[in-house]
């Protein structure tokens, strides 16, 4: 037998590591109707569920502008950078 079958074999055995679920420990959260429970404390009303409601200042737009400059194949160039320059510290004791 190889030696790796032999270390994933004893991995398997070791006590505890097999079964090892850090979800299922003692004290662990575990989710139940979630989901349901933040919709109902987000929608203050019910027509919300069919239709979002934008918000102030939301840049809807500029967004679509966006999708269709990448749909119609109109890509702007992404602005030229110049490399980050990384200065090291002084050597310890240094004035």
């Amino acid at each position: 037998m190889p030696p790796r079958a032999l270390v994933l074999i004893g991995l398997a055995l070791a006590p505890g590591c097999a079964a090892y679920d850090p979800f299922l420990r003692e004290g662990a959260w575990r989710p139940s109707g979630v989901n349901e429970r933040n919709l109902v404390t987000m929608v203050a009303m019910p027509e919300e569920l069919q239709r979002g409601v934008g918000s102030d200042g939301a840049g809807g737009e500029l967004a679509a502008a966006a999708v269709e400059r990448l749909l119609t194949d109109k890509l702007r160039q992404l602005p030229q950078t110049s490399p980050t320059v990384v200065v090291g510290s002084p050597p310890a004791g240094s004035p």
